[in-house]
């Protein structure tokens, strides 16, 4: 075989390789809008599920205590959970993504709600808001489930404020109280008259925190809250103050002399 020869057929090879290699490339699919929109899909939906993702029993370490807490939480981040001591209760830092709820098992050693030897209601807000909540519990914890909107930035649990309770003859209702320089011997309603009436036997002059379910009696004009009237005695007592009101109850501050014996709390229909 010549050299000029050799040349040719090896050049003849290279071309049939080269040909062959081209069809490969044009017989290989090329991504189309469609595929290039799916694929964009998918890696958003892939980002929204990490945003939306379930912290499922994971622990917290809570600020200003030796307790850990497990909580689960969706569409929010977990930032932060602070106790404070004054007034006992929780402070949570959510960052939020959407409307979402957060779990926590909380240990009973840490905070709890207690009326006597029973288990009471914790006062929950959101942003400051008073919301109700889901719970279950054991002789060791309760487990919280609380439902937050979107936008809110911090979660409050709170013990009940007052150390007391008795039932309010005559109705379903109870209330909480505190009393200086004094006993409360009895509290009974007139719902037909919007009215709360409290027995006390002061040894002094002294004070009666008072919280009301709104629900008992409430004084409001339209959708705005109005006050009170307050008589010690049949005598109006226009010192009282009313402290934190919130969605669902009110609390006054009575002050009342040594000889009084009765204190009544009148409300308005809305």
């Amino acid at each position: 075989m010549s050299k000029k020869t050799a040349i040719g057929i090896g050049i003849g090879v290279l071309a049939i390789a080269l040909g062959a290699y081209l069809l490969t490339l044009s017989g290989a699919p090329s991504e189309t809008p469609e595929i290039r929109e799916t694929s964009e899909a998918t890696k958003n939906e892939h980002a929204t599920a990490q945003l939306n993702s379930v912290d499922s029993g994971n622990p917290i370490k809570v600020i200003y205590s030796n307790f850990s807490i497990l909580y689960k939480i969706s569409n929010a981040k977990l930032l932060s959970i602070t106790e404070d001591s004054l007034p006992k209760m929780l402070l949570l830092s959510i960052k939020t993504v959407g409307a979402g709820n957060v779990t926590l098992e909380i240990p009973r050693a840490l905070i709890d709600a207690k009326f006597g030897a029973h288990d009471d209601k914790f006062l929950v807000l959101t942003d400051g808001k008073e919301i109700d909540y889901e719970e279950s519990k054991t002789n060791i914890a309760r487990s919280l489930n609380i439902s937050f909107p979107d936008g809110t930035q911090q979660i409050q649990i709170k013990e009940p404020v007052l150390p007391n309770r008795t039932h309010v003859s005559g109705t379903n209702f109870s209330v909480s109280y505190n009393i200086t320089n004094g006993q409360v011997v009895g509290v009974k309603a007139d719902i037909s008259s919007q009215s709360l009436i409290v027995s006390i036997q002061p040894t002094g002059d002294g004070v009666l925190t008072i919280t009301i379910p709104r629900g008992l009696i409430d004084a409001g004009i339209q959708t705005q809250d109005d006050k009170f009237f307050v008589l010690n005695d049949g005598q109006e007592n226009t010192d009282y103050k009313e402290l934190n009101p919130t969605q669902t109850y009110r609390t006054l501050s009575i002050p009342f002399k040594q000889g009084n014996q009765e204190i009544e709390i009148i409300g308005t229909d809305y």
